[in-house]
């Protein structure tokens, strides 16, 4: 991390604790999206004349140590 940083997307769990730096990842909220999905897939059975609305859900930034803290 002290030249360049890295980081994935998905969290997945064999990044945690690996033999290597743990890697900085994006973690996904996966169980929002599932119900998202289904809240937005029932709508549109229920409504199929209706557009399906753009939605946005938060990630989370998981800094481990493939990353540098930033310079002040």
């Amino acid at each position: 991390p002290e030249d360049v940083s890295i980081a994935g997307f998905d969290d997945m769990p064999e990044t945690w604790d690996s033999d290597s730096p743990p890697l900085t990842t994006v973690r996904l909220p996966y169980l929002e999206m599932g119900v998202t999905a289904a809240r937005l897939l029932e709508n549109k059975i229920n409504n199929p004349e209706e557009d399906i609305p753009k939605t946005v859900l938060k990630t989370e930034l998981v800094v481990r140590e493939t990353c540098a803290r930033r310079k002040t």
